[in-house]
């Protein structure tokens, strides 16, 4: 239900019911292990490091990173894309961005 009003918040373009679901969402992917996998998470985290990357919380941006599965991140399709945006801005190559 969490996943679904995230997605929601996109849509509807509002930061702050974004930033209060990513808080709500958390404690469920930390406890991961105990809990079913859900199919959307790579989709969820991939949206909330782009925010992450948005509201300029690098610090944040690099620990959501370490909490995802330690697979190919760079080829994930959701994952991916923030990851290598973040890589593009540090670098300072814009033409990228």
């Amino acid at each position: 239900m969490l996943e679904i009003g995230l997605k929601l918040a996109v849509v509807r373009e509002d930061v702050e019911e974004f930033g209060r679901l990513r808080r709500l969402l958390e404690p469920y992917y930390q406890d991961a292990v105990h809990l079913p996998h859900s199919e959307n998470r790579m989709e969820v985290s991939g949206l909330i490091l782009m925010y992450l990357l948005t509201e300029n919380l690098l610090k944040e941006f690099h620990m959501e990173l370490e909490k995802l599965p330690s697979f190919n991140l760079k080829g994930d399709k959701y994952v991916g894309t923030a990851f290598k945006l973040e890589q593009y801005m540090t670098l300072g190559n814009y033409n990228k961005v």
